[in-house]
């Protein structure tokens, strides 16, 4: 993967579009979109103040942008966001698996007692955008494109259409708490597929409910 392959993936995996990333690395959009499409050789030119502070507003490890090498994150960790950089668009609540299962169009009256913390987000978020505690390691894949260890946090956003693709957060008929997995098809069937290989796929089964689509994750060390 070439330099401007990896600014391209991390800034689509955190939701930020180029012209915030430039407004914050303090730059032209124009240089941006010149890191984005030129060949690797120009890439490597990007002056080295402006590599260590683009990896700083990402929170990714600057030898790893500047070359491939060594771990994508500092210290291997995932979502650890520059507060000081990148501006932070709303806060959601983080509520509990079984709260999350409850949705239907919306919460019940008292859900908002039932808030554990508020967390800052990169996103723009709607009335019932909530955050969830990633709970086990059948979400975690390290080194994969998509990566969700346990304690991290997810943001959810419960309005929006689950498509084949999708990470959701879904109530099958026969589970008291919902399950966070990706959506995919097989065969002209719904599965709900962990990252990690050693757990199984599961049919999505007739009556599930939808909790929300996954459209960021976070990591808590620094919340």
């Amino acid at each position: 993967m070439e330099q401007k392959n990896r600014i391209a993936c991390v800034l689509e995996e955190r939701d930020i579009k180029p012209s915030h990333f430039a407004k914050q690395l303090k730059v032209q959009p124009s240089t941006i979109t010149f890191w984005m499409q030129a060949d690797n050789a120009k890439n490597e030119k990007m002056e080295a103040r402006n590599l260590l502070k683009a990896a700083e507003i990402l929170g990714v490890n600057p030898v790893w942008l500047a070359t491939g090498k060594g771990p994508k994150y500092p210290d291997g960790l995932k979502g650890k966001i520059s507060p000081d950089t990148i501006a932070l668009r709303g806060r959601v609540p983080l509520i509990s698996q079984r709260l999350a299962g409850s949705w239907n169009g919306g919460f019940g009256v008292d859900w908002q007692e039932q808030i554990e913390k508020w967390i800052p987000t990169t996103l723009e978020v709607n009335r019932w955008t909530y955050a969830l505690l990633v709970q086990g390691d059948s979400m975690s894949c390290p080194g994969g494109r998509h990566d969700f260890p346990q304690g991290s946090i997810i943001v959810v956003e419960p309005e929006q259409q689950a498509l084949p693709g999708n990470f959701v957060i879904v109530l099958q008929p026969d589970c008291e708490e919902p399950t966070f997995k990706q959506l995919v098809t097989d065969s002209g069937q719904l599965w709900l597929k962990p990252l990690n290989t050693a757990y199984p796929m599961l049919p999505l089964q007739d009556g599930a409910a939808f909790c929300g689509v996954v459209r960021q994750s976070i990591l808590v060390k620094d919340i």
